[in-house]
């Protein structure tokens, strides 16, 4: 699909960036399946640095920043897969609408032996349109709720390693300023010793 020389010649990271833009692209032409597809091939190759990583005991930021990456495209795939469903929802409810509305009485019309007074009007709205509705509705939300868990997983653990980022940034930052009180002990202790001799 998008494998050729030049592709391959990039190192993973800029791979996985290259994937995530043509997932933009097509966004903008709403081709989710393709958006999908490379948001999942742009994880699976930065899954395979980090394991990589992994194995050759890397640095733990380069591994953190890996894993947000990671995290990203796993959301932007499950946010997409929403947005598509969302999308299908909709253009399901436009075709039911303009389905009934072409046809309202349709029922009413086939079943000219029974009389207007004992037929119950209520039957014709709450047949199949409205079930139909009602199961798309509750699938559509059940998968949203999922979607909604996940990414709320994905949040936490973005914020956890947010977390700990910011932690050793101020333990370095704490340990600089540490090394700056010696080294300026240092030269006061220096610039005594001149002095004295």
């Amino acid at each position: 699909m998008y494998k050729s020389d030049y592709f391959c010649a990039l190192s993973p990271i800029d791979q996985a960036h290259l994937l995530e833009r043509k997932a933009e692209q097509c966004l903008r032409k709403e081709k989710h399946e393709d958006a999908i597809a490379y948001h999942q091939d742009a994880a699976r190759i930065l899954q395979n640095v980090l394991n990589q990583y992994k194995l050759n005991d890397a640095c733990p930021d380069v591994l953190i920043s890996l894993q947000c990456q990671i995290n990203h495209h796993r959301k932007q795939d499950k946010l997409i897969m929403l947005r598509k469903e969302q999308r299908e929802a909709m253009l399901r409810r436009k075709d039911l609408k303009t389905s009934t509305h072409q046809e309202p009485f349709q029922d009413l019309i086939n079943f000219s032996t029974t009389s207007i007074d004992s037929y119950d009007s209520t039957d014709l709205v709450s047949t199949s349109s409205h079930s139909m509705h009602n199961n798309m509705l509750q699938e559509h939300l059940a998968k949203r709720e999922e979607v909604i868990k996940t990414l709320g997983v994905l949040v936490r653990q973005q914020q956890h390693q947010i977390l700990v980022l910011s932690s050793k940034l101020k333990e370095k930052d704490d340990e600089n300023k540490r090394l700056k009180q010696l080294l300026e002990m240092g030269q006061e202790n220096q610039n005594e010793d001149l002095f004295q001799t």
